[in-house]
């Protein structure tokens, strides 16, 4: 589920023949179960998405993907999360931060400073509107 034709594309390209994939274009702001037709999941994924979503539908958003799971059907998102405690999650943040940058160096070549780029990564999150929970 994505609303970026772009990502709908990719995913058709990747997963057109793989009956167990269901693409659905849709934004996750708005409630979900409209945009499925009934059947039961044996899994959901999310990988870096249910940060844009506002926090007063977050619940809502997860109570919805429960709904349209199996009993034993499971859930796994990948996602961005702030730690309650500002120490952690500056530590958090400055080791992500050191990661990307490792591998920028490793597989690309590409050497940055590590205030810059953490400067513009936290530009580029305040751009996107990355709204990351609390665990």
């Amino acid at each position: 589920m994505d609303f970026s034709d772009e990502m709908i594309r990719l995913s058709h390209d990747r997963f057109d023949k793989n009956p167990n994939v269901h693409i659905i274009k849709h934004i996750l702001n708005e409630d979900i179960l409209g945009a499925i037709s009934e059947r039961k999941f044996d899994l959901v994924v999310s990988c870096f998405a249910l940060h844009h979503i506002e926090f007063e539908k977050r619940v809502g958003l997860y109570s919805s993907i429960r709904e349209i799971l199996k009993t034993d059907g499971l859930f796994v998102n990948g996602d961005l999360f702030k730690c309650e405690s500002p120490v952690i999650d500056q530590w958090e943040f400055d080791t992500r931060i050191e990661s990307i940058l490792c591998r920028m160096h490793n597989q690309m070549g590409i050497e940055k400073s590590f205030d810059e780029f953490k400067k513009k990564r936290i530009e580029h999150e305040k751009r996107m509107g990355d709204k990351p929970g609390t665990i």
